[in-house]
């Protein structure tokens, strides 16, 4: 039988040409490189191993392909030559015999060729001295299949060392994840770490993957009911990576739509703010670090006057004013030789301290917003505008706007 010649690069290939490595092959371009190859080999729809992923086995490796599906890619094989079963099969057995004949056919080829566009690419953007070894002399023809290719290029010239694998993973193992964003960050650091295995010659397992993700996600504190519900699976065949990553996924987008999501991360962005103070103070002059902690309280307590307001914000506010009265404390100490430092004594935070009365704003503050007070923009320029804003109010006629750090020393 004669099979359709399909030009697959012209026809179905998103990336024409791949990116050209001038040079020597790094990591890097090579990393490039295959991910623009497996964006071609999904392009090509294929029946084979569940018809979800195209021809991707055809560029990764078979535990590379487990991770995105939980039906392998079998690569077919020429079915031979076609026999047709003798009597006593009934016309309609040899019929449907021959057409499962010729689609097998059809599928072996299929593959081969989406192979060959492939191989060609690659022979266009890598220089031929970088490939020759796996060119025959004899014949002119490349050998081995795409994948073995790949993977040439990558032992060769994009190999990962044992230490930069170990400096990798320490990065993964101390990841922190902010729940308020996708969970697919956690999943896509992981993915990496798994790649750099199999350059390093250092593979991960399925188990070994799932660990390390469920470990970032277990650290947020935000996915216990998640956490729970996994654990208690107690089929192994059903802790597949990609089943993982459906439960998680899922279970973060039931925290967003209870709006747990938003209430828990008040809690910590609370947490991160205050221990960013902290080491801040720990490393920088005194003065500077009142100017930006001033910024910060500003952008804090205006973030808190629109319609939607975080109730966590006063609770920031309160132990940042407290970290303020602190640092003022020290900086106002007697200086040696009997001269005090005034470096802090006329400036002021966003707010009165208790028992202190209140403090002239600090310069930046110098503009006047109907919305937000007086702070570090007029209300024509602001963009977040609560009902009834008015652009033309100022300092001395606030049209009833907001009298938030307007406050002067008597």
């Amino acid at each position: 039988m004669s099979i359709a010649a399909i030009n697959y690069r012209e026809a179905f290939f998103p990336m024409k040409d791949l990116t050209r490595i001038i040079g020597m092959p790094t990591y890097e371009t090579l990393h490039m490189m295959h991910l623009e190859l497996k964006t071609n080999s999904t392009s090509v729809h294929s029946n084979l191993a569940g018809g979800q992923f195209g021809h991707l086995g055809l560029v990764i490796s078979p535990a590379g392909y487990a991770m995105v599906s939980n039906t392998p890619y079998d690569r077919p094989i020429h079915p031979g030559d076609l026999v047709i079963p003798a009597a006593p099969a009934t016309r309609h057995q040899q019929e449907a015999h021959e057409r499962a004949y010729k689609e097998q056919l059809r599928t072996f080829h299929e593959t081969r060729n989406v192979e060959i566009a492939l191989i060609q690419q690659i022979v266009s953007a890598v220089d031929g001295q970088y490939i020759s070894a796996m060119k025959n002399r004899t014949t002119g023809q490349f050998t081995g299949t795409v994948y073995q290719i790949i993977v040439y290029l990558q032992n060769t010239y994009g190999k990962i060392s044992p230490g930069q694998l170990s400096a990798f993973e320490k990065e993964v193992t101390e990841f922190h994840y902010d729940p308020i964003t996708p969970i697919d960050i956690v999943y896509n650091k992981v993915e990496d770490l798994i790649e750099y295995g199999e350059l390093a010659r250092n593979p991960f397992s399925q188990l070994q993957t799932i660990t390390k993700a469920y470990n970032i996600i277990n650290k947020t504190g935000t996915f216990k009911d998640g956490i729970k519900a996994w654990n208690r699976i107690v089929d192994p065949n059903f802790k597949t990576w990609i089943n993982f990553k459906i439960h998680f996924r899922t279970a973060h987008d039931e925290l967003a739509e209870t709006g747990d999501l938003t209430l828990r991360q008040a809690g910590y962005h609370q947490a991160n703010l205050v221990d960013e103070i902290v080491e801040r103070l720990q490393s920088t002059r005194v003065g500077e670090e009142e100017q930006r902690m001033e910024e910060m309280l500003v952008n804090a307590a205006m973030a808190n006057t629109g319609t939607t307001q975080d109730p966590m914000i006063p609770q920031i506010l309160a132990q940042m004013q407290a970290m303020m009265t602190a640092m003022q404390a020290n900086t106002n100490q007697t200086a040696p030789g009997g001269r005090t430092n005034n470096r802090s004594r006329n400036r002021t935070s966003t707010g009165p301290r208790q028992g202190q009365p209140p403090q002239p704003l600090p310069a930046w503050i110098n503009k006047y917003c109907w919305t937000h007070g007086c702070c570090n923009h007029h209300g024509n320029a602001c963009s977040n505008k609560a009902p009834g804003h008015k652009d033309n109010a100022t300092t001395t006629v606030k049209l009833g706007g907001s009298e938030w750090g307007c406050v002067t020393t008597t």
